[in-house]
């Protein structure tokens, strides 16, 4: 589904929020790719791992940001329900030219990325122990 305000496309974006038993059980994801002439693209994917769908969304809008929550957050039992930091590092490579924007990333997604493309950028958003944001870029 598509709509536009003024000249600002907003495209809604399929994901998948986890696998298996937890991944059907959970509702439905609602990723947004913002694009207006001129402007960058964005594309904020929300709560899903790296799946076909955010994949989709890639090639077909060719954002030049792409938001992803990576927490790595699961339950009890079952995979991340979000991206982690293998998701992160394998998006990366996948989107070469995009600037990607990791928010409430785990402390230990900087050694996943250190593999990741040379000249890519990675920007990191955690929330420290007072909750004020920390931003750490990764080359």
């Amino acid at each position: 589904m598509n709509a536009k305000l003024s000249d600002i496309l907003i495209a809604r974006t399929d994901g998948q929020h986890g696998v298996g038993e937890i991944g059907a059980a959970m509702a439905p994801v609602s990723g947004f790719v913002l694009a207006a002439p001129g402007e960058p693209t964005v594309y904020i994917a929300g709560d899903t791992i790296l799946c076909d769908e955010v994949r989709a969304a890639v090639a077909e809008y060719r954002p030049d940001y792409i938001v992803v929550n990576a927490s790595a957050a699961q339950f009890n039992e079952g995979g991340p329900i979000v991206m982690n930091n293998e998701d992160v590092a394998q998006l990366s490579k996948e989107a070469p030219d995009a600037t990607i924007v990791a928010v409430a990333a785990n402390s230990l997604i900087q050694p996943a990325l250190d593999a990741t493309r040379p000249g890519g950028r990675v920007l990191l958003f955690a929330q420290t122990v007072r909750g004020a944001a920390r931003r750490r870029a990764c080359p």
